[in-house]
């Protein structure tokens, strides 16, 4: 079980474990007080309790293509004092069909696609693009957002250029970026991406999370302090 300040994850079954990459796009997302979330590939529901957590008056929607995933995330909302507001569908999000539009569609998504794959088929649902390709993701959300809504999401730092051709073709436009180090002389490693309908001027970040092994930045422990026990 590990234990954030206002709730539980259970995660024994699940493929991908809580994690950096979700704790971070979870914290970082524009405080928009959405009214309707979508959580894609939620895993054990990290995200969508963290948006419970932060958006008071928000329904979210959980989608997870791996059973027992899906199954552990509806526990661990059932365990939190928001489950009358957080709902676990057990599906591909390519099969997903609802007439809702969202405010918000977030996600932590699969993306690896070398050749080496996990031997648990759990974690290579949960980390490789096999079931759902970043540019169908992309898609698809554009087609489930509002007009004022935003796509929020965490990603290897190499697939930007991708993300910005897949972008132009639909069109949606990139709003706030922000480039994640893991320490001061690491090489950018993550990007955390907010996408809307909207084309305006580009708020550019930088992150870096740790000064040495286990010695937090400044920014990184405001961002998360809402979260984390040690923060």
């Amino acid at each position: 079980m590990f234990r954030f300040k206002q709730f539980s994850i259970r995660q024994e079954n699940s493929g991908m474990k809580v994690g950096t990459d979700g704790v971070l796009i979870g914290a970082w997302v524009s405080p928009l007080n959405p009214k309707t979330i979508l959580d894609i590939g939620s895993g054990t529901g990290l995200i969508s309790l963290m948006m419970a957590q932060r958006f008071n008056k928000a329904k979210i929607y959980s989608i997870e293509i791996n059973e027992d995933a899906a199954l552990e995330s509806s526990f661990n909302f059932n365990q939190s004092e928001w489950s009358n507001r957080l709902q676990s569908f057990h599906q591909s999000f390519l099969d997903f069909k609802t007439k809702q539009k969202f405010d918000l569609i977030v996600s932590n998504p699969p993306f690896f696609n070398g050749t080496t794959k996990p031997n648990s088929n759990k974690r290579k649902l949960a980390r490789h693009d096999d079931s759902l390709h970043i540019n169908e993701l992309i898609n698809k959300s554009g087609n489930l957002l509002n007009e004022d809504g935003i796509i929020a999401l965490v990603l290897p730092f190499d697939q930007i250029d991708g993300i910005k051709k897949t972008i132009d073709n639909i069109p949606l436009y990139i709003n706030r970026i922000c480039l994640v180090k893991g320490s001061q002389d690491s090489q950018v490693k993550r990007v955390l991406m907010e996408i809307s309908r909207k084309k305006q001027e580009v708020k550019e970040e930088s992150l870096t999370i740790e000064h040495a092994r286990h010695q937090y930045t400044d920014e990184y422990i405001s961002i998360c302090k809402d979260f984390y026990l040690h923060f």
